[in-house]
This record gives structure tokens, sequence and C-alpha cells, in this order.
């Protein structure tokens, strides 16, 4: 009877252990993704380029598929001629340019449509003011 309490024992440490690692290694994989602002889109696209075969996957199920963040606050850094963006919260790079407009383009580029980037006056905002209100009458015309 001990016998079989301890392999009972066994068998439900094994699957535990299982579960608990393969949670682990999703957990870790999706936090490495965010830090390296890779989207489920990103990954689909590269895979279907390198012909990767997904299968049954369908992109509009995956819910992670469209962004859910609506707000990025940003600041922005000048060094030695060249303007550098980086996320506020993670202090992660975004972008650089050698002008502000260059910068605000590049910036635009990388954030999909609807989200809202932010960047407070104490965090460089002041520089990229002249380059906003040139892209708003460019867009008015």
């Amino acid at each position: 009877m001990e016998l079989i309490d301890l392999f009972i024992v066994a068998l439900i440490a094994f699957i535990a252990g299982f579960r608990i690692s393969s949670w682990i290694h999703v957990e870790s994989t999706k936090s490495l993704l965010e830090a390296l602002n890779v989207s489920t889109a990103d990954l689909i696209r590269v895979a279907k380029e390198k012909g990767i075969d997904l299968g049954k996957y369908n992109e509009d199920d995956d819910e992670e598929s469209t962004p859910t963040r609506s707000t990025l606050e940003i600041k922005v850094e000048e060094h030695k001629g060249q303007y550098y963006a980086f996320e506020l919260e993670r202090d992660a790079f975004i972008a650089q340019g050698k002008t502000t407009d260059e910068l605000l383009e590049e910036i635009l580029k990388k954030n999909p449509v609807g989200v809202n980037v932010v960047c407070d006056r104490n965090n460089g905002g002041d520089m990229l003011i002249g380059a906003v209100e040139r892209m708003k009458a460019r867009n008015q015309e």
C-alpha cells in the first residue's frame, strides 16, 4: 500500500512540476517579447515570411494580436546632434533621428494607430513641439 501511495505522490509531483515549468516558460517568453516590443502580429508576419505553417491558428482569435496599450509615455533626449526617444516606464529605446521631425516620424511609424504618444515637457516634450506643429500643418494641406 505504501508503494502505491508513493507512486501516486510521485505522479502528482511530476504533473505539478511539468505544469509549473510550462507556465514559467510561457510567462518568461511573454515578458521577453513584451520587453522587446514584439507583438503577436509581428511573430505571425515573420512566420509567414519564413514559410512556417501555422496550422489552424487564426490571427482573429488571438486577443493579443490587437494592441492593448492606448497610451505610450516617452522621454526625448538629445546627444551630439542626435535625438533619441525612450519609453518612460521601462526606459526602453524606441527611435532616433537627426532632427526632431525625423524622430517624430520614427516614433509614429513604430506605434500602431490609436496609440497616444505622450511626452511631458519635463521629459523633453518641449523639443518636439515644433515638429508636432510642422506635422499638423503638413497633414492639414
